[in-house]
Parts: C-alpha cells; sequence; structure tokens
C-alpha cells in the first residue's frame, strides 16, 4: 500500500487506517485471515508481491498490461474519487481534460495512467509536478505555488483548510490484485471472489 489519505495511511503510532483499511479489515475478517498491513512505494510493493513476500495489494482500474501479471478480484473492493484540490480564487475543474494545459501537483507514486494518456494527446503537454507526499502537494497548492493538486480525496476537507476547494472529476473501482507468481495466488483469489460477490 501506498501513503493516500483519507483512504489508506499510516497514523502517528505507525498503524494502517483509512476508509481503504475499513473495507479490507471487513473483507478479511469475513475470510478470518490475520492481516498485516505493509505501506510502500507501488516499485516495491510490486516486486514484493512478485516475490511472494506481501500476497495482496489493491490496484485502481487495473488496466489489461496489469492483469497479465496478476489476478484481479472480479468485482471491486471499494471507489476511490479523483479530485483536484484548488484555492477557492482558482477557476474550478470538472474534467481531468480541463487540466491538459494547467500545471498541477500529483504524488509521485500516482500514475493516472487512465487519464493522463487522454492529457498527453492534445497539442500541448500536462504540466505535471511530482511531490512525495499528500501533506506537500496541499501546501503547493496553499502557497498558490500550483493552481490544482490532482490526488484521490473526499469532497471535504479537513475544517483546517477552509481556503481550499475540492473539485470532483470521477469516481474510480479499486480491485484486489494478487501476483500470479504467488504459489497460492489463484486460491488466495478464489477466496477473496466469494466473500467479494456475497
Amino acid at each position: 500500500m501506498s501513503e493516500q489519505p483519507p483512504f489508506e495511511y499510516s497514523d502517528e503510532n505507525g498503524a494502517a487506517r483509512g476508509i481503504a483499511i475499513d473495507h479490507a479489515d471487513a473483507l478479511f475478517a469475513q475470510l478470518e485471515w490475520d492481516v498485516n498491513y505493509a505501506f510502500n512505494s507501488v516499485s516495491r510493493g510490486v516486486v514484493n508481491l512478485h516475490a511472494g513476500e506481501y500476497d495482496i495489494s489493491s490496484a485502481v482500474s487495473p488496466a489489461d498490461d496489469l492483469r497479465e501479471q496478476f489476478y484481479v478480484s472480479d468485482h471491486p473492493l471499494y471507489e476511490i474519487t479523483l479530485s483536484a484540490i484548488r484555492l477557492a480564487s482558482t477557476m474550478p475543474v470538472t474534467s481531468a481534460e480541463q487540466l491538459s494545459d494547467k500545471p498541477y501537483a500529483a504524488i509521485f507514486e500516482n500514475s493516472f495512467a487512465f487519464i493522463e494518456r487522454r492529457l498527453t494527446q492534445g497539442t500541448t503537454l500536462p504540466q505535471r509536478y511530482n511531490v512525495d507526499s499528500y501533506e506537500q502537494g496541499i501546501r503547493l497548492v496553499s502557497l498558490g505555488r500550483l493552481p490544482y493538486f490532482l490526488t484521490y480525496a473526499l469532497s471535504d476537507l479537513p475544517d483546517s483548510n477552509v481556503h481550499l476547494e475540492v473539485d470532483t472529476l470521477m469516481t474510480l473501482p479499486v480491485y484486489l490484485i494478487v501476483s500470479k507468481q504467488h504459489p497460492e495466488g489463484q486460491a488466495l483469489m478464489l477466496a477473496v471472489n466469494r466473500v467479494l460477490t456475497k
């Protein structure tokens, strides 16, 4: 898992928290599995999944190339919201395509491949600036350094960010994935699918 508040993050005590964790806990409780969460970069997480160090992870709107390497659950575990966070004084956006000629921040780990392919098909290339954390993206927008922060977010921000607005762009399904190299990968995914279809 990667740090993506409010969906998945580690709290001040290092414990996994968030909307995604709540959904995963409910699923794994039905399966009666003991679960330990690990937060890592996406690239390191993929390596660990293929090596069998991790058993299961999640993917937003998995593309065909990911399905070649991973078993993907038949149904999503939950849905995540892609949003643009901006100053209240900045022009609202209603679709990701509106960012095609505007600078924006995004967390390095979030590829947004499903929309950035569309953004690069225009006459101008998107001006993406990678940040290391959600807090860094919020700070750049709050200080007026960049007009938008493209991230997964809820429609409401904490009261401390009253000068910021959240524009919801799209809601996307989040599926569970297991590496096809995992020795018990097929069995793990069959168990997940049995519970997710209930």
